[in-house]
Formats: structure tokens, C-alpha cells, sequence
């Protein structure tokens, strides 16, 4: 087993949306939510709409366009009503799916069967509209599920990666963080004293100081394989 931080590998840690599923929808439903409130000229409009929806239970997308309304000061822009906006929603959420390669590789990790590892998702998202998680079997397949609306606070928040690490029962230094955002996944698990990994699937990331695999299905060689 490959150690890492000097310590050998006890869990792993998978961010949810874009690492383990996906929406297939075009443009994404965070990014429609961004255009009828005006925020996408913001160059944190993403950080604006999950600051206001994605940290406290919200009972549905309605409270949840009521809290982005709160946050920002802003009405919806003209040609956008609140009835779109749910709409949308809800059929982006009807196309909710997982990669390919989620589902295996997490049996290959964990227990029983697998390597063995304490696997845990770490999620920033809003609480509502997560059927996927048992629909498609990944609440069974993990340990821990750690959300940020549960939580109170976002990735890179240090204390999102703690709390997981208490539901898993190990140091942080014993476990890998895998995640599409650099920021978010892989330089917030390093400050809470995890080890991360970067996922690329779209292959467009620049060489770097940080280790990047393009498919999960890499993870389990990776993980088995000697330290250099």
C-alpha cells in the first residue's frame, strides 16, 4: 500500500459532483441559477450561490432561490421567473447521473472485498435533490457522507475536511482527497493536513506540482503502487 505524508494510506475521500457524477445538462443548473440573478460578470459567482444555498438545510430549490435573492440584493433579471427557475432545476436533477467508473472503483477501495480504506464523500452542495445518493447505490458504498450543508461551512474551509475525518476515524495525514478543483479539493485537503489528488477528465490541466490522474479507474494502481 502506498504511503502518503509519510503514513500509510487509511481512507480516501471523494468530492461528489464532477468526480463521482455528473448533471448532463447544458449549461449546468448552478450556472442558469447565475444568469437569471445577473451574477456571472462576478468572477465568484459560483462562491456567491453556494455560500447562500449550499450551507443550512433548505427544504427545496424555491428556498433555495429565495436564499440566493437574500444573499446577492438582487431580483430575478426580466425574462426569468421563479417558475423557470424550478423547472429547470428539476430537470436537471432528472439527469443526475454517476461516471462509469465511480461505482467499481469504490468497491475496489473499500470493504468488503476491496483494499480495505475508509471511503467518505465530501461534498459541497445544497441538501435537497440528492436522491442520486441512494438511487444510484453511492450512500451504501461509502463510510461517511459530509456535506457542506450539514457542515455550515464550504470547501477549502478546513474544517469541512476535520469533520470528515472525525466521521472516519482517522488523521488526516492518513487519507487521500480526490477532487476536480485545484482550489477547493486538493490545495483545502493539504491545509487541513490531508494528502490530494487532482481528477482531470477533460485532460486540459496544465503540468503541475500536483499529482493528476484523468479517470478514477487509475486510483486503485496508484494507490497500490510503492513510493518512488
Amino acid at each position: 500500500m502506498r504511503h502518503f505524508s509519510g503514513k500509510p494510506l487509511g481512507g480516501v475521500c471523494f468530492d461528489l459532483w464532477n468526480t463521482l457524477a455528473f448533471t448532463d445538462t447544458r449549461p449546468g443548473p448552478i450556472r442558469v441559477l447565475a444568469t437569471a440573478f445577473g451574477l456571472e460578470e462576478r468572477p465568484d459567482w459560483r462562491q456567491v450561490i453556494e455560500r447562500a444555498m449550499m450551507t443550512r438545510r433548505l427544504p427545496g430549490i424555491g428556498a433555495g432561490i429565495d436564499a440566493i435573492a437574500h444573499e446577492t440584493g438582487r431580483e430575478l433579471r426580466s425574462g426569468w421567473t421563479r417558475r423557470d427557475l424550478i423547472l429547470k432545476w428539476g430537470e436537471a436533477c432528472n439527469r443526475n447521473k454517476l461516471y462509469h467508473d465511480a461505482l467499481p472503483v469504490l468497491k475496489a477501495l473499500g470493504r468488503p472485498g476491496g483494499l480495505g480504506l475508509s471511503l467518505a464523500i465530501i461534498s459541497n452542495t445544497q441538501s435537497f435533490d440528492l436522491d442520486l445518493l441512494r438511487r444510484e447505490g453511492l450512500e451504501s458504498a461509502v463510510d461517511a457522507i459530509c456535506l457542506s450543508c450539514d457542515v455550515g461551512v464550504l470547501k477549502p474551509d478546513i474544517a469541512i475536511y476535520r469533520h470528515a475525518a472525525d466521521l472516519m476515524g482517522l488523521e488526516p495525514a492518513r487519507i487521500l482527497m480526490v477532487g476536480d478543483s485545484l482550489t477547493d479539493d486538493v490545495e483545502g485537503s493539504q491545509s487541513a493536513g490531508m494528502n490530494g489528488l487532482l481528477i482531470d477528465r477533460s485532460g486540459i490541466c496544465e503540468p503541475g506540482p500536483h499529482p493528476v490522474i484523468r479517470a478514477l479507474n487509475e486510483l486503485p494502481d496508484l494507490i497500490t503502487s510503492r513510493d518512488p
